[in-house]
């Protein structure tokens, strides 16, 4: 029982600040322990701690929270943007399939597609199966960021690592202002 006492720190310290910003930021442990010179046992160790993990869920909070104002609002309005501007250049594609598709499997998709824009899509029935997951709101966090950089990657031709790069920096800047 001493000894685990001991690997817990009893505050948390600028040092631990920054090991949480690297972590959230998308650091491994190793990373992180090496920029933040800790040994990558320190570091589990840490993540183990009920303060570090309560500390580092604000943190975290914080950064979500500027993150999806400043760079997610802006981005989503970008694509709606170009989107918009698409809308009847892809309405007369599909017109223009519709009437002169060259099979018939092509014309009669290219009907109900555009029935479907009109909002005439029949109801879909939905098959689902409920399972009880026990998801921590920080895993479901990390989830989300993992997708969303996903995405960007395949928006932007990115390779994942590249993208995975660049959303690093992007919240190590982010948690920068916010904690500095």
């Amino acid at each position: 029982m001493g000894h685990e006492e001991s690997t817990h720190p009893k505050s948390v310290s600028e040092r631990h600040r920054a090991l949480m910003r690297e972590l959230i930021a998308g650091a491994t442990n190793k990373e992180a322990a090496a920029r933040c010179n800790f040994t990558p046992m320190r570091v589990s160790q840490l993540r183990q701690s009920e303060l570090f993990i309560s500390e580092m869920e604000k943190l975290r909070g914080k950064v979500e929270t500027v993150f999806a104002k400043d760079v997610g609002t802006d981005h989503i309005q970008h694509i709606r943007e170009k989107l918009d501007g698409e809308i009847e250049n892809s309405i007369d594609t599909l017109i223009k399939l519709r009437d002169g598709g060259e099979s018939e499997s092509v014309r009669a998709k290219t009907c109900v597609e555009l029935l479907d824009r009109a909002g005439l899509k029949p109801p879909t029935v939905v098959q689902a199966q409920v399972l009880n997951l026990d998801v921590n709101e920080g895993l479901a966090m990390m989830l989300q960021g993992l997708r969303e950089v996903v995405m960007g990657a395949q928006e932007k031709g990115l390779t994942l690592e590249e993208a995975r790069r660049e959303d690093y920096n992007q919240r190590h800047q982010l948690l920068e202002g916010v904690s500095g």
